[in-house]
């Protein structure tokens, strides 16, 4: 925008304008209030979704590391089964090598292969 300013001698000269009129400034700030107050409702729901759904990733990955958790050890069991296979042993013994409870040995080997131990 273009201004005209006079100087005490009477001549003019002609200058740009720098920054924004206060009205251009409000209209601005008023705009803003509008799309903020549109896109904050629409916000919220979007972090509820985002909380879920790392939620639910969080448990997914939980139950992976679990089911990973349970084979090593009962891979561990089976080839300590293996190495030992002419001695005598107990599913204690077998199940305690494994990391495991007795319960929890049965459990997965009967899972696993289908059979008991």
């Amino acid at each position: 925008m273009l201004v005209t300013d006079r100087s005490s001698d009477g001549s003019a000269s002609v200058r740009a304008q720098r920054g924004f009129t206060l009205t251009e400034l409000m209209v601005t700030v008023a705009v803003a209030g509008v799309l903020a107050m549109m896109a904050v409702p629409n916000m919220r729901s979007f972090v509820q979704n985002n909380r879920l759904s790392s939620a639910s990733n969080d448990l997914l990955r939980s139950f992976n590391l679990a089911r990973t958790e349970a084979i090593k050890r009962l891979n561990r069991a089976v080839e300590f089964l293996h190495a030992h296979a002419d001695e005598p042993l107990t599913v204690r013994r077998i199940a305690r090598e494994g990391s495991l409870s007795e319960f929890h040995f049965h459990r997965l080997f009967s899972a696993a292969f289908h059979q008991s131990p």
